[in-house]
């Protein structure tokens, strides 16, 4: 559903809605994420959090230097006891689906017993994890940092800076400027694509959630060809996001396999590894695909017939 926003909104206070909005979301997950690691609220919750980095990002130039600091900081502390639960729940699901379709017989054409070892490793490390995310919630200072946040977000007018006069100030004079800057940080990466490290696709990555959130936040005030706009964005981050989890993966399961004992593990290891990089060639030739029709002249068309309603 869109943010509440409007186009004659000062842009400060529209970031303001952005956030609040975002916020609700980790208060509503807050409990079962502390009280169990619900792996649901781990992911509804970082999501959150990323959105709101990123709304930190687009609005903070609007704020005071220091409005947003001890909240950046906090999210950010949050964010970190959350991604090592996260990971390790995405590497169990994704190794518990692979087992499911596979059977016995493994991609490369060899046979498994359902990878026990490695599986049983990935559960504990699961668990072990999830046990860090309540411990951390559970502290009063946790609660206090988010009730913090939110009196500061309830409060209008809270660390904004004053609208100087005959500088732009209202949401349809300047998202116009943040949505094509976005756009431009995307368009970096022309012509570095094909030959691009799983390193460089990460940072290509985060550019585009950018530019896909930022597409989000102004979607209520943004013309109809807003889906069109979007819509590839977003099936193009799914695919990375698999290509960044699977070489996430992989590099943990070197880690494993590095202090592993038992044989059987280390086989396991070494088994699904093949799995993994599998995997990430064949998201890459997809992405490939995609990343040419993103920037195609009918995808920027139906961006600036957007970006125009404004």
């Amino acid at each position: 559903m869109p943010y509440p926003i409007t186009p004659d909104q000062p842009l400060v206070e529209a970031g303001r809605q952005v956030m609040a909005a975002e916020l609700a979301i980790v208060e509503s997950h807050f409990a079962a994420v502390r009280d169990a690691a619900d792996e649901t609220g781990v992911h509804e919750t970082r999501k959150a959090i990323r959105r709101t980095r990123t709304a930190m990002r687009v609005f903070g130039p609007n704020f005071t230097p220091d409005a947003l600091k001890p909240h950046r900081r906090f999210l950010r502390k949050l964010m970190r006891r959350l991604a090592p639960s996260r990971d390790a729940t995405v590497m169990l699901n994704h190794l518990d689906a692979y087992l499911d379709e596979a059977g016995s017989a493994a991609e490369d054409g060899q046979t498994n017993d359902g990878l026990p070892a490695l599986r049983a490793a990935l559960a504990g490390a699961r668990a072990a994890r999830d046990e860090e995310v309540c411990r951390y919630l559970a502290r009063p200072r946790a609660r206090k940092r988010l009730a913090a946040y939110r009196a500061f977000l309830d409060q209008s007018g809270a660390g904004a800076l004053p609208a100087t006069p005959g500088e732009p100030f209202r949401v349809a004079a300047l998202a116009p400027v943040l949505l094509y800057g976005r756009l431009a940080d995307v368009r970096a990466y022309e012509g570095r694509v094909d030959e691009a490290s799983l390193p460089e696709l990460h940072a290509l990555r985060i550019r585009l959630k950018e530019l896909r959130y930022s597409l989000e936040f102004f979607e209520a005030v943004l013309g109809p060809d807003f889906a069109t706009a979007h819509g590839p964005v977003k099936e193009m981050l799914e695919l990375l996001g698999e290509i960044n989890d699977a070489h996430v993966a992989e590099g943990r399961l070197k880690a494993l396999a590095a202090g592993a004992d038992a044989g059987s593990l280390r086989a396991d290891i070494a088994h699904y590894r093949a799995v993994q990089k599998a995997w990430i060639a064949r998201d890459r030739a997809a992405f490939t695909i995609l990343w040419e029709s993103l920037l195609s002249p009918a995808w920027r068309q139906a961006f600036a017939l957007a970006v125009a309603a404004l």
